[in-house]
């Protein structure tokens, strides 16, 4: 499933509902109890099948991501002169760095 969609000139990420309550139940999470270990957390939230689906989906672009910025890392370009090789502005190439 793809999760970028056109809007204008910029790409608009949506966020399946799945990732929304791993989201919020790592924020209810942190306050309720803060000595816990974010790989113990992950693991629990992981239990969820539908949680655990959507990450597994998402390592694939995060996975593409790494690739781009080591790429232009190597090539020694700026952001900007990626987005001009590309054919996009600098803002969404950080954008989908960050």
């Amino acid at each position: 499933m793809n999760y970028l969609s056109k809007w204008g000139n910029s790409a608009a990420i949506r966020i399946p509902k799945a990732i929304k309550s791993f989201l919020w139940s790592v924020r209810i999470l942190r306050r309720i109890n803060m000595d816990r270990d974010w790989k113990e957390i992950k693991k629990e939230l992981l239990f969820n099948p539908e949680v655990k689906a959507e990450y597994d989906n998402l390592a694939i672009e995060y996975e593409l991501i790494r690739q781009v910025i080591k790429a232009r890392k190597e090539k020694n370009i700026t952001q900007a002169e990626l987005a001009m090789k590309v054919g996009t502005k600098q803002s969404n190439i950080s954008r989908l760095e960050y």
